[in-house]
């Protein structure tokens, strides 16, 4: 080994970095991109089942199979024929994605006393805080217990 050479522990190196929550805007912005790359990976599975369930009134099915539904779109539409319809689904489901995340991140920044970077109002989880939610809930058993709450056997002090 060289002078000035380290050995760098490689445990040290992979321990979890705290993380911080999101504000509002990046867990909307990560949702709406996950969810969007989600629709273009299974989009083309939603048409193929769409269109081996189309029955013209009075007729026999269109297709008889998933692959010959593949086939067919394949042959007569092209890669397009796959992503028919995409836009508008996109417009219902990328919002709705947004929402849910949003403020899935807010209750569950609520619920840990931590609140938002943009709120800074829910800060403990013993009910001190300035905002009109009330005490929040505790998280662990050990969080209650220390709060005066029930012990971990189930018992109340």
């Amino acid at each position: 080994m060289r002078g000035g050479d380290t050995i760098s522990d490689p445990a040290s190196a992979r321990q979890p970095q705290p993380s911080v929550p999101l504000s509002s805007a990046e867990a909307s912005a990560a949702a709406m991109a996950s969810k969007l790359l989600a629709s273009l990976a299974t989009y083309p599975a939603q048409v193929v089942r769409a269109r081996l369930q189309q029955r013209p009134e009075g007729r026999a099915l269109v297709y008889g199979s998933s692959a010959q539904a593949v086939a067919l779109t394949w042959r007569r539409e092209g890669l397009a024929g796959f992503y028919r319809g995409l836009a508008p689904s996109l417009v219902r489901v990328l919002p709705q994605s947004a929402i849910t995340l949003a403020v899935y991140e807010a209750v569950l920044a609520a619920l840990r006393g931590t609140g938002t970077p943009e709120d800074g109002e829910l800060r403990s989880s013993s009910g001190s805080s300035s905002s009109s939610c009330g005490p929040t809930l505790s998280v662990t058993p050990l969080a209650a217990e220390k709060q005066g709450g029930s012990s971990t056997d189930g018992t109340r002090r």
